[in-house]
């Protein structure tokens, strides 16, 4: 949570002293409510299946994100990413699953600790 907040929060001060410059949304895989590692339910507006597409898109999980890691999520990240959208992860230390996952399925490089196990995951 503290990673979700430090990005939201300046995005939040900017809105209150220069009006409306930014937004921010909630989706899930299931379109279901997400629980935090720290227990607290995080409410989200719709399934990932909902979002034809968006200007940015950071993605967020928690530790072992690869337990949710599928085939439909790298599928949608490679989607956005060809129309354009501008991608990123927050908690990269912990969470480079989907976003490297993706990148590495068109060409881009991952190395060290994180790299290896990625490879062992997706050899291809």
């Amino acid at each position: 949570m503290l990673s979700l907040f430090s990005a939201l929060e300046p995005l939040r001060v900017a809105n209150r002293f220069g009006g409306e410059l930014f937004s921010w949304h909630f989706f899930s895989q299931n379109g279901e409510s997400v629980t935090s590692s720290s227990g607290i339910p995080v409410a989200v507006e719709n399934s990932i299946e909902q979002v034809n597409e968006f200007p940015t898109m950071f993605v967020c999980a928690s530790f072992e994100p690869e337990a949710g890691l599928d085939k439909a999520l790298l599928n949608w990240l490679r989607r956005l990413d060809r129309q354009g959208t501008v991608l990123g992860e927050l908690k990269p230390a912990v969470m480079p699953w989907p976003m490297r996952a993706c990148w590495m399925s068109t060409g881009w490089r991952c190395t060290g600790k994180r790299g290896r196990r990625l490879k062992k995951v997706f050899p291809g």
